[in-house]
């Protein structure tokens, strides 16, 4: 029953139609390749959090928390990272984004002063 992400394309549609209004974007993402798409398309615009990304193609066949990165401590890590990037992602003036605990996260720690919000609904698995 985990919220069914939104394809990158449908979000990069939405930030352009949006973008012009905006002198920076932060990214909130687990992947690398995300990252790399959003800075080509909005050179010198996009914010990212220091952290490990995900980067091999083929990590949708396990669950995020099975996926390991090669470093000491790397659940603390993980952690950190995750609720930096959330806490950086509830500072903004607006969210656009896929529904996920990430975004929950974010919109309680946000404490409704974002002036728009844009959550893609786009199902859930597992229905």
């Amino acid at each position: 029953m985990h919220p069914i992400q939104p394809e990158i394309d449908t979000v990069l549609d939405c930030v352009k139609s949006r973008s012009d209004q905006w002198d920076r974007i932060y990214l909130a993402t687990d992947e690398r390749r995300v990252q790399e798409l959003f800075q080509s398309k909005f050179p010198g615009r996009v914010l990212v959090n220091d952290r490990r990304y995900y980067e091999s193609p083929d990590y949708h066949a396990i669950p995020l928390w099975d996926v390991h990165h090669k470093r000491e401590r790397d659940s603390y890590f993980r952690g950190v990272e995750y609720l930096s990037s959330m806490d950086l992602l509830s500072r903004c003036d607006i969210m656009v984004g896929g529904l996920c605990g990430g975004s929950q996260a974010a919109l309680l720690m946000n404490q409704g002063k974002y002036k728009e919000v844009h959550l893609f609904d786009c199902g859930n698995y597992g229905v």
